[in-house]
């Protein structure tokens, strides 16, 4: 795994953290697993489809926004759901 792609995931959540309930937290933002980052594209693997879903309808915001900084302005969030 690449070791980059982890500090920038652990800089990402704790911006995360310090916008949302420990609650929240651990329910939608412990479970995800950053798997790479290249070519601008940070890809994280979540455990569903239907949390897909749930981020990509209550947390897109704060993920990008998030991503755009501490990883770089052009970053693109990528998923891979877990089978």
């Amino acid at each position: 795994m690449n070791q980059n792609v982890n500090i920038l995931w652990e800089n990402c959540l704790k911006i995360i953290r310090d916008n949302v309930s420990e609650v929240t937290f651990k329910t939608w933002f412990s479970p995800i697993t950053p798997l790479l980052y290249e070519n601008s594209i940070f890809t994280i693997q979540v455990p569903s489809q239907f949390f897909y879903e749930y981020l990509e309808d209550k947390f897109v915001d704060l993920l990008r926004m998030t991503l755009h900084r501490v990883v770089g302005e052009n970053t693109i969030l990528n998923y891979r759901i877990l089978v």
